[in-house]
């Protein structure tokens, strides 16, 4: 499975990706405040850091399973893995609980 394949299987089975953005999305509304009025980005550029972010979230997550799988051009085998028991409520966790810089709970 491609990493192309792997985002879209994965993001169809997370609970977690809008949660994430949101918070994704504040972080960095909060960034932009902070800088100069003349250097904020607008909307679409935050939306684009944004998913940016989360891409990059996704390829990590996609590169560590990758190495926990024998055969990384065998979809079922990742289908397996992605749906084994809990493990979806795990990463979704784990993505939540993700904190951004200078993010405190």
């Amino acid at each position: 499975m491609d990493l192309k394949e792997f985002i879209k299987y994965f993001e169809s089975l997370t609970t977690a990706k809008q949660e994430f953005c949101n918070k994704a999305t504040d972080h960095q509304q909060q960034i932009n405040a902070d800088r100069a009025p003349v250097r904020r980005w607008n909307d679409a550029v935050v939306a684009v850091q944004v998913e940016k972010i989360w891409q990059e979230v996704v390829e990590q997550l996609y590169n560590n399973i990758k190495n926990t799988i024998t055969n990384d051009q065998d979809a079922n085998e990742w289908h397996q893995r992605m749906e084994a028991e809990d493990f979806m409520d795990e990463v979704d966790d784990s993505i939540r609980g993700i904190q951004l810089d200078g993010e405190e709970d």
